[in-house]
């Protein structure tokens, strides 16, 4: 019996903050560890370097990290998660609440779209609107599913 995967939540994620998942009898994973990742917030153990999930769970935070100083790092990541089979930035908000824009930025909401729209055509990285946290850890637990289904599995069996 090939052993079941265990989804790895970043250790950067403050407590209380981003998703945890939890044993379900017959379920497809073993469980949630916290990790250091070198890129996103959510992955598989040993399925590092091929998936990861980067979480944004406001549009302040969004706004923050691409706006300003900030935007050369938000780059790197978009880099490092391009680099990957399969990374992408899934948010627990609405494309609607990006377009609202954020009282705490300078940045306009046609500039963060701009932005998003760079890191999908020109880096290939998705950016999923969830629209809140419930709907984003079901979509995250779905992405990490199929990724183990398609690039796991066969490195348990070898």
């Amino acid at each position: 019996m090939k052993d079941k995967p265990i989804i790895i939540r970043d250790s950067r994620e403050k407590k209380g903050k981003g998703w945890w998942f939890e044993v379900e009898s017959g379920g497809w994973h073993s469980g949630t560890e916290v990790v250091g990742l070198k890129v996103g917030d959510c992955s598989i153990k040993g399925l590092e370097d091929v998936v990861a999930i980067d979480r944004k769970a406001s549009v302040v935070e969004l706004y923050s990290e691409v706006g300003g100083r900030n935007v050369k790092n938000f780059y790197k990541k978009v880099k490092s998660l391009a680099e990957l089979s399969y990374g992408a930035f899934l948010f627990e908000f609405s494309l609607d609440d990006v377009l609202a824009g954020s009282s705490f930025s300078t940045n306009t909401p046609t500039r963060v779209v701009s932005h998003l729209t760079t890191i999908n055509v020109k880096y290939g990285v998705p950016t999923i609107f969830a629209g809140n946290s419930t709907n984003a850890a079901l979509i995250c637990e779905m992405i990490l599913k199929k990724a183990w289904d398609l690039y796991g599995k066969t490195q348990a069996e070898s």
